[in-house]
């Protein structure tokens, strides 16, 4: 939304996804901010045949992530971070909902696939030091580490029994998005020691865990590495945790064709799997080369624009949000006050005017105890939230599906 190329770039990520997206299945997308960047991305993914798509809303912001799948959506949660930046930084992260959202998918097999998106706190500094008993871990150590730390925990915490309950019944997880730390950081190592069974797609294709060519953001060759704030390092910050089998993984979408200019500041992930776990696959006995109904791919992908939409593909009206209803209380108080205020200086005396200020200072104060109920929850939202359907958008994994019924992509900026 910065950017004075974010119309062109944004169009460009819509006319991508409906011209590559009938490849596609799962699309993961973060920093989608606006319901026009919706609806113009989810316009384009219906146009490829991604008709189930969903978004998660949170804060005052949104949480900026959405989801796109070709196949049905059966549930949906969305846990928002308990902690969300320090709200005197002039930096957005306090204001904006983030947190991780889930989705469950059902494949034309019946198997499930479940979908993790997410979009943890921004690293600007990128300073670390070694850890002095794990000298293979780098402890970061900005100002703003605390919070991509828990919001680590929080996604942990929040994925553990899905992913446990999906590993044990033999189904396909992924966890994609900005997640905004290095995998040789401490908070990349929190996930990969409290979930095991989550593998590094790239490092699971048989790349070097820091190969270059895997980096997603601060890429010298990017045009929007430079106009970042302290400007970024060149690093792997986007990743696709996965327990499938990853047969390849690569970094896509980088320079639009027939310009000078990116999609994004980061580029995509894309991830090519098989339909079965990895221990599945080590099982089997590979005696014959695996058919293309037998492949996965998933791919990070770059922000996009897209409607709201229900999970059938229609847009539709999002449903009651935090701060519509906020804002429904705050005029409710407003109206409540003219009416006591009315009350206490009309000169009639009158039982019914008396009557009509004592409901209105119960509306006033019912009303006002909702609004500041509701407002931390709106800006701060340290609860979990089911969502019903479509609000807002992310930018972030894209699983892409072969035309054959066992073969998955998935991406993830």
């Amino acid at each position: 939304m910065a950017s004075k190329d974010h119309p062109l770039r944004l169009g460009r990520q819509a006319e991508y996804f409906r011209n590559e997206g009938r490849d596609l299945d799962i699309v993961f997308l973060q920093e989608v901010w606006t319901p026009e960047y919706v609806k113009l991305l989810s316009d384009a993914g219906a146009d490829a045949g991604l008709t189930h798509i969903t978004t998660f809303d949170g804060g005052v912001f949104g949480a900026g992530l959405m989801l796109m799948s070709r196949y049905p959506i059966t549930d949906l949660a969305f846990r928002t971070f308990s902690v969300r930046g320090e709200p005197g930084a002039l930096e957005g992260e306090a204001m904006a909902g983030k947190g991780i959202g889930y989705a469950r998918v059902v494949l034309p097999s019946g198997s499930a696939m479940h979908l993790f998106n997410t979009h943890t706190h921004a690293n600007w500094v990128h300073s670390v030091k070694a850890d002095e008993q794990l000298p293979d871990v780098k402890v970061p150590t900005d100002s703003f580490a605390p919070f991509r730390t828990a919001h680590m925990l929080d996604a942990v915490a929040f994925m553990k029994p899905i992913v446990e309950a999906a590993a044990a019944a033999g189904e396909l997880v992924f966890a994609a998005g900005d997640w905004n730390v290095p995998y040789d950081n401490l908070e990349a190592c929190l996930l990969q020691s409290l979930l095991p069974c989550l593998k590094d797609s790239w490092q699971a294709a048989g790349h070097a865990p820091l190969d270059p060519e895997g980096n997603t953001c601060g890429c010298p060759t990017n045009v929007y590495t430079g106009s970042i704030i302290g400007g970024y390092v060149p690093e792997r910050i986007d990743f696709i945790w996965t327990n499938a089998h990853v047969l390849s993984c690569e970094a896509v979408l980088r320079r639009m064709p027939g310009t000078e200019l990116n999609y994004s500041d980061h580029h995509a992930v894309q991830v090519t799997a098989a339909c079965q776990v990895a221990a599945q696959a080590a099982a089997a006995a590979p005696s014959a080369p695996q058919a293309k109904g037998d492949r996965v791919k998933a791919s990070a992908a770059v922000p996009s624009e897209s409607p709201s939409a229900d999970s059938s593909g229609k847009a539709g009206s999002k449903p009651a949000s935090f701060k519509s209803r906020g804002w429904l209380s705050a005029a409710a108080s407003v109206v409540a006050l003219g009416v006591v205020y009315y009350g206490i200086m009309a000169t009639t005396d009158h039982w019914a005017k008396r009557l009509c200020a004592g409901v209105a200072a119960l509306g006033l104060v019912g009303s006002t105890s909702y609004g500041l109920y509701m407002v931390p929850l709106s800006c701060m939202d340290t609860a979990i939230t089911t969502i019903e359907v479509p609000s807002q958008l992310i930018a972030g994994v894209v699983v892409w599906w072969s035309r054959c019924p066992d073969e998955i992509v998935s991406s993830t900026r």
